[in-house]
């Protein structure tokens, strides 16, 4: 049987840098990996995740929506893994404040833009980033990527969402 999940993440920039997770080597996806701050949607969020994203965000670094300009849709990534659709998405806005709270699920650090790609991140992250440095400025529309294999080497496949 297939199944689904839903996330929605944030890359929250301020002065040139990205706020990332290093997540906990105890978390169930992903372990001590970095990530941008975020999760999974909850069934009531599932047709908002533009709240569920606000929830998340809030939940692992204490910043508010008055805390965050712009904060927008830029990508919607699928993927299938064994018997489960992912589906994600990805914001980005910037951070009025660079002060943060605390949260269990990792470390939050401020990562400069210089050294984001560096990091052991998710192929997906990965690809995002990727995409968000190499077409800057592409913020004006929504871009959908579809992971695959290709002679057992994750791809990432784009394209502009439109009507």
């Amino acid at each position: 049987m297939v199944t689904t999940r839903l996330f929605a993440t944030a890359f929250i920039r301020n002065d040139r840098r990205f706020l990332m997770m290093k997540r906990s080597s105890q978390a169930d996806l992903l372990p001590g990996i970095w990530a941008p701050v975020g999760g999974h949607l909850e069934p009531e969020e599932i047709s908002d995740p533009y709240s569920g994203c606000l929830r998340e965000v809030a939940e692992e670094t204490g910043f508010t929506g008055e805390d965050i300009n712009d904060l927008s849709l830029r990508y919607i990534v699928h993927r299938i893994r064994g018997d489960e659709i992912r589906l994600q998405y990805v914001y980005f806005g910037t951070s009025l404040r660079s002060d943060y709270g605390d949260t269990d699920e990792g470390a939050l650090t401020w990562v400069p833009y210089t050294d984001v790609l560096s990091l052991e991140t998710s192929t997906t992250t990965r690809f995002v980033l990727e995409r968000y440095f190499a077409h800057p400025h592409d913020a004006d529309c929504i871009h959908v990527a579809t992971v695959e294999s290709i002679d057992g080497k994750p791809n990432m496949h784009w394209t502009k969402l439109s009507d």
